[in-house]
């Protein structure tokens, strides 16, 4: 996600990553749930960015 986020940065989109971990709920490994926000105006040349590098 990082890697991603620093892409779009790089591409001149903002970008940050939102990450809540539920420490209520032990479990092994990494349950958490991770997004990449960015500007509701950023929206469309972002996902059109990301699928471009998805595509390469």
């Amino acid at each position: 996600m990082q890697m991603l986020k620093d892409n779009l940065t790089s591409a001149g989109i903002d970008a940050i990553i939102f990450s809540q971990r539920d420490r209520n709920f032990p479990t092994p490994g990494d349950m958490s749930i991770i997004s990449l926000l960015v500007k509701k105006e950023q929206s469309e040349e972002a996902a059109n960015f990301i699928n471009k590098v998805l595509k390469s």
